[in-house]
């Protein structure tokens, strides 16, 4: 496994794409609109910063974090998806409760939900909308309790947190993916940060 990885090549030799954009196994899926506006009468609110996806007050800890070619060999080990001998760098950062109990999954920004959708790997999945070209996508969901076109504000209740078929191992959780115009960040990196902030 360690061979997978070196200094000079940042990403597994042998990868498959896995990314969560696979096709739908049922071949549904609800798509919104492109863009994101604040209601009206909106644009003077305090700025939001960036908040776990996590109902406030529940503990958790992030089981497997973001692949990032700069951190440690022991955090690049542990942020690399291993499914049926097939490799790939980790785009999300996996939460969980630390009671190992189904929590309530929260919108980390205000925005717009664009996708609602299931699939066969990462379970089912809500994509939010928000402000400053940011993205967040929030997989292994148990239950989703928003629709495509529905305004959410931070921290409203989109869902549960379940399992997928990914990471069956690590039990009820939920993935976070972050995207800066098209481009993945690392969650853990803009936590607490203000949206204007987030580049």
């Amino acid at each position: 496994m360690n061979a997978l990885l070196t200094e000079e090549d940042a990403e597994p030799s042998l990868v498959v794409d896995l990314t969560p954009n696979i096709p739908p196994h049922n071949g549904a899926i609800e798509e919104g609109p492109e863009g994101y506006q604040p209601p009206e009468g909106q644009t003077n609110l305090p700025e939001e910063s960036m908040i776990a996806p996590i109902v406030a007050g529940e503990d958790y800890v992030v089981i497997s974090g973001f692949y990032d070619v700069n951190a440690s060999e022991e955090e690049r080990m542990n942020s690399i998806v291993v499914y049926n001998n097939m490799v790939q760098n980790n785009v999300t950062t996996n939460f969980k409760s630390v009671t190992e109990q189904e929590f309530d999954v929260v919108s980390v920004f205000s925005g717009i939900v664009t996708r609602v959708n299931s699939t066969l790997l990462y379970g089912n999945m809500v994509e939010i909308l928000h402000d400053n070209g940011l993205t967040t996508t929030y997989y292994s969901l148990g239950n989703v309790a928003v629709a495509v076109d529905e305004e959410v504000g931070q921290g409203d209740v989109i869902g549960t947190a379940g399992t997928c078929e990914i990471d069956a191992e690590n039990g009820i959780q939920v993935r976070l993916r972050v995207q800066k115009d098209g481009i993945n960040l690392n969650p853990e990196s803009v936590l607490g940060n203000r949206i204007s902030d987030i580049n």
